[in-house]
């Protein structure tokens, strides 16, 4: 069963690569669920009793922490939402599938042309051989007024979210925000 699955995976990055496809817009707008990985990685870490620990920056000042878990979850969830599997927003994206062979890794990459969208990107990296999620990275844009805020986030699947938050104020820049909650599940 494993098997087939992977030479169906294959056989589906040959056919888009083979046509030269940047992408396509499925009918069905079915996608990847993101917010599934965080949720079954929630509630393994649940289960353990390991600490959060987080790392945080703002501009020159730096802290450490433990964090509850509890919030931890609300802040990853937060992190990687909103969901664009589902619709509306499916409608927006377009899915490219490659193989990145340096890495040897598949990319699921769901990007859009609409500025408006709140998640510009996301990618879901993936390993040939087992299927199973290794990262993923979101970026996303906020406007409040005339306040925007980038956010970009990456989700080591076992080991550590990581957020970046560059911001401004109409032409005057924000202090950076950096963060990093690591947990280090067993492998």
């Amino acid at each position: 069963m494993q098997t087939s699955r992977l030479l169906l995976l294959a056989a589906y990055l040959l056919a888009t690569s083979s046509c030269g496809s940047s992408g396509k817009r499925l009918e069905d707008g079915t996608f990847y669920p993101a917010l599934s990985v965080i949720s079954s990685e929630m509630r393994a870490l649940d289960s353990l009793p390991l600490a959060v620990i987080r790392y945080s920056g703002k501009g020159s000042e730096t802290d450490t922490t433990i964090i509850e878990k509890s919030d931890f979850r609300t802040i990853a969830e937060l992190a990687f939402s909103p969901d664009i599997s589902k619709p509306p927003l499916n409608r927006l994206y377009r899915e490219e599938v490659f193989l990145d062979q340096t890495l040897n890794r598949v990319v699921l990459r769901y990007g859009t042309e609409d500025p408006d969208a709140v998640v510009s990107l996301l990618e879901i990296t993936l390993d040939p051989d087992n299927e199973k999620v290794r990262s993923m990275y979101i970026e996303k844009q906020v406007r409040r007024g005339d306040t925007m805020r980038t956010f970009k986030s990456v989700w080591t699947v076992g080991r550590q979210l990581q957020t970046s938050v560059i911001g401004r104020v109409g032409d005057d820049p924000l202090p950076d925000l950096k963060e990093r909650f690591v947990w280090g599940l067993p492998q």
